[in-house]
């Protein structure tokens, strides 16, 4: 997250999170101020970004500069953060990750609720108090002219009904010290100071209770509590709980990582939603193309911090190349090869006239794509009609020719497969990075990032110092090594991630089969993911024979491995739920990034993903009962 306001203003895009989401439900209003609201992703999804957005520090930047930020002024002043007359909430920045956890492992389980709250109830009321300060462009010198007015009756046997802020901040920061003095000794003779059941901080500084000089001074208070996960599974139980039953408080909003939820809230449709608080998912689910509220807000992120480093250069797009160098000397005879070689395969289905008037005898791309989509052709008839005695009668017909040399998802399927068989640049362009962010702001900024680093570089390169895009062959040499690199480091964040990567190898194996197959059957060539029927996923979810299936489905859509996906399938619209493959996965393993193509899953195949190994679930799935039949 970047610190400065000034810094996260010029960087930042709110319309990542400014409009409806995937489900036309629209992601924040205002009301959701005095709510609970859980959100959740993988890391790098944005969670901590949007709290700050909501700091004190940041809407003061946006109030004393309207016309520089005129689109975020009026999103921002739709959910009542800000008016004319001034900033309007009071954003409560908290972070949950600083060693709460250990309070469990000296203490017993009555006394560590009690250390937990207390401690929590400390950081709370010293944070508030910083975040007045900062709202009014105070300094700590000013803490005694905060005040409380019309303080709960059980907060003041803590907090005594007349203190100010000066006198409840030196309370916070001694009860801090001797809590922590506690945790660390293991000191149980202080334990009466330990008796803190709930979250009583969160009361004191409800919006018509707190005052700086005599006045009420805001509308609406948030509390934004982030790194939820980082706490006990007891911990995000009990602090879930006791802001879900007090009643007369603040909001609350909780960020964690995915990884925090349990299995059927993670997998189940609308776990944690309900009448008093809300769930959002900061991942997009809906699909990625050119003209979606995603990819629109991603390229103006990426412009942002280009333009962060360098005025000369307009936006990211600029430093990306759209195609491939075809006429390079290195090129063209590679292109002159392949073209040989796919002509001589079609003169087993083809005459020469027939070949020669579908396919002009320069070795151009256009013309090796053309005759790699008449072989996906004769592969579909190979694989239909299995019975032909003559290889002629596989052949395409006139009808199929003229509808080939139209067919865009045939002819991206061929240039697939030709980056897979012949090595020819694939991933590159700015359609191609889109569809790489699988809906994480994070990991797009990471691929962008790569390929703009080697086009700063190129300023020490004399060869290259002069080349004003990053090449289509670089692009793809560059996602390559990252996506190779993430999948080395999948050892190092998860502890199983032996398992994990058995069952992601044996869902590519799928994948792979049918890509060999050669039929483009499915947008981009193959399979990019496998889908279960409503009835076998809602024994996955509820029976314990499939625990394990459950939870290795969740431990991969927690760690953005996996993207969860409800679709509908034939005329009578049947419900199926989907798992893709994350897009850099599909990078390493040569897969294509289009989504659509799944692989539909019957319950007997579960054992197999869960528990073979990559070579004996592909001697089962090629030779077993799982076969290919699609």
């Amino acid at each position: 997250m970047i610190d400065s306001s000034d810094s996260f203003l010029a960087l930042y895009d709110y319309s990542l999170f400014g409009n409806e989401n995937s489900d036309n439900r629209q992601f924040l209003f205002s009301e959701m101020f005095s709510q609970v609201v859980f959100f959740s992703s993988s890391p790098g999804g944005g969670k901590s970004s949007l709290f700050h957005l909501f700091s004190p520090e940041v809407l003061n930047n946006v109030w004393n500069s309207k016309e520089q930020h005129k689109d975020l002024w009026k999103y921002l002043s739709n959910l009542e953060a800000v008016d004319d007359l001034g900033v309007r909430l009071l954003g409560i920045e908290f972070s949950c990750a600083r060693n709460y956890s250990i309070i469990e492992d000296v203490f017993d389980k009555t006394l560590s609720q009690q250390v937990f709250f207390a401690l929590l109830n400390v950081r709370l009321l010293k944070e508030s108090l910083k975040s007045i300060l900062s709202f009014k462009k105070a300094t700590s010198k000013d803490l005694n002219r905060i005040t409380f007015s019309d303080m709960p009756e059980e907060i003041t046997s803590f907090i005594r009904p007349n203190w100010n802020g000066q006198e409840i901040y030196d309370w916070a920061c001694d009860q801090e010290k001797n809590i922590c003095s506690s945790i660390d000794n293991m000191d149980y003779s202080n334990r009466v100071d330990f008796i803190h059941s709930y979250l009583f901080s969160i009361q004191m500084f409800e919006a018509d209770r707190i005052l700086f000089d005599g006045q009420h001074f805001v509308n609406k208070v948030v509390y934004m509590l982030d790194d939820v996960h980082k706490l006990t599974k007891n911990q995000r139980a009990l602090l879930r709980e006791n802001v879900l039953v007090v009643r007369d408080r603040p909001g609350v909003w909780l960020a964690q990582r995915s990884y925090a939820l349990e299995d059927d809230e993670l997998l189940g449709r609308d776990a944690l939603s309900g009448r008093d608080y809300y769930s959002r998912y900061l991942e997009t689910q809906e699909d990625i193309g050119k003209n979606t509220r995603f990819s629109k807000s991603l390229l103006a992120i990426a412009d942002r911090r280009v333009k962060a480093y360098s005025m000369d250069i307009p936006n990211f797009a600029s430093c990306v190349s759209e195609s491939v160098e075809w006429n390079s000397n290195s090129m063209k005879k590679k292109i002159n090869k392949v073209l040989t070689e796919l002509k001589q395969y079609l003169r087993e289905y083809m005459s020469d006239s027939d070949i020669e008037d579908i396919i002009e005898s320069d070795p151009t791309y256009e013309n090796i794509v053309m005759a790699r989509v008449i072989k996906i052709i004769i592969e579909r008839h190979k694989n239909k009609s299995q019975l032909v005695l003559f290889s002629s009668f596989l052949g395409p017909s006139e009808n199929e020719i003229e509808k080939a040399k139209t067919d865009v998802s045939l002819k991206i399927a061929a240039q697939y497969y030709l980056s897979v068989e012949y090595s020819f640049p694939f991933y590159y362009g700015m359609d191609k990075l889109q569809l790489l962010s699988f809906g994480n702001v994070y990991q797009y900024l990471s691929f962008c990032g790569a390929i703009f680093e080697r086009k700063i570089s190129y300023k020490y390169d004399n060869k290259k110092k002069h080349n004003p895009k990053v090449s289509a062959e670089e692009q793809d040499q560059i996602v390559k090594r990252l996506a190779q690199k993430r999948w080395i480091e999948l050892d190092v964040l998860y502890s199983n991630s032996s398992e994990m990567k058995k069952f992601i190898l044996n869902i590519i194996e799928i994948c792979l089969s049918k890509m060999r197959l050669g039929t483009a059957s499915y947008a981009g060539g193959t399979f990019t993911g496998i889908g279960f029927s409503r009835e076998l996923f809602d024994k996955i979810l509820k029976s314990e024979k499939h625990n394990n299936v459950r939870q290795r489905l969740a431990e991969c859509v927690s760690s953005n491995l996996l993207k969860q996906k409800e679709v509908s399938q034939g005329s009578k619209g049947e419900k199926v739920e989907v798992f893709y493959l994350n897009r850099w996965i599909c990078v390493h393993f040569n897969l294509p990034l289009a989504y659509g193509g799944w692989k539909p899953c019957k319950e007997s195949l579960l054992t197999h993903l869960m528990n073979d190994s990559e070579k004996d679930f592909k001697y089962y799935y090629l030779y077993g009962k799982e076969q290919l039949d699609d």
